[in-house]
């Protein structure tokens, strides 16, 4: 790899937990997920990059039912951004979770 093609750092993000500022998480499907990524965009933000420094994005769900949901979820939030991704389908207890790297 060419000296320029190496990430001068990285920042790893785990357990992006859909809830407000008030610990609260709708019931519904789409605002948790976006509560989940505005708390990763404001993790990024606060080292100063973007959603155009992901890598790597793994997705856990609660239920198989939200993987055709998430579909155009993932396309507002990211754009035409495309990192790795890996969505599992876990017994947990809110609806979704997010977690990444950055470089």
């Amino acid at each position: 790899m060419s000296r320029r093609g190496r990430p001068q750092r990285l920042l790893f993000i785990s357990g992006q937990v859909p809830e407000d500022e008030a610990g609260n998480a709708p019931s519904e499907y789409r605002s948790p997920y976006r509560l989940a990524w505005a708390d990763v965009e404001a993790r990024l933000a606060a080292a100063g990059m973007t959603f155009d420094h992901l890598v790597k994005v793994t997705i856990f769900l609660s239920d198989r039912r939200h993987v055709a949901e998430r579909k155009g979820l993932r396309a507002e939030v990211l754009g035409d951004r495309s990192p790795a991704l890996t969505i599992a389908i876990v017994g947990i207890s809110c609806r979704c979770r997010a977690s990444g790297r950055a470089r």
